[in-house]
């Protein structure tokens, strides 16, 4: 039985030594197996973090950019308010001209009326007048279109009157 015992020690260590072995080669393949895994995990948590990164980076300059944006719209609305006053004084100052145009109308209408009147006036003075009144007669009809002759006849006066009064009254 020693013998059998010389025998089969070799053998059984052998084969202890074979399946340790194996078992040591299985736990080295599985702790790859993890080391692969984590870094896997780990590059990945690598690139979250980059990723995390960059996103903090563009919302810090989203927030920016708003901000910039918000001090525009700022400067647009105070230089609106600041047009919308202009207008607001041209609205006005329109205004003032156009009452003022409304005053010189009504006193050009007025002066008009006193034109008129005074025209009126001198007529009634000048056909008052009988020796006036035959050159008033005289210088219508030459606006009219008269010839000399007419004229002549219709007012009673001599030649050289009449010729007169046609080159002046004669447009």
């Amino acid at each position: 039985m020693t013998n059998i015992l010389f025998l089969w020690l070799p053998i059984s260590i052998s084969l202890a030594a074979l399946v340790g072995l194996i078992v040591v080669l299985i736990a080295v393949i599985r702790s790859r197996d993890e080391q692969h895994k984590l870094l896997a995990v780990l590059e990945q948590l690598r690139s979250d973090q980059v990723a995390t990164a960059e996103h903090d980076q563009q919302k810090e300059q989203h927030r920016l950019q708003q901000q910039q944006l918000q001090e525009q719209v700022g400067a647009l609305k105070r230089q609106l308010a600041a047009v919308m006053q202009q207008i607001e004084l041209s609205v006005n100052n329109n205004t003032e001209v156009k009452q003022q145009l409304d005053n010189l109308a009504h006193s050009q209408a007025a002066l008009e009326q006193q034109i008129l009147q005074q025209q009126e006036a001198i007529q009634e003075v000048a056909e008052q007048d009988p020796e006036s009144k035959f050159y008033q007669r005289a210088a219508r009809l030459v606006q009219q279109g008269a010839s000399l002759e007419e004229i002549m006849d219709a007012c009673e006066l001599p030649r050289a009157e009449a010729e007169l009064l046609y080159s002046l009254y004669k447009k």
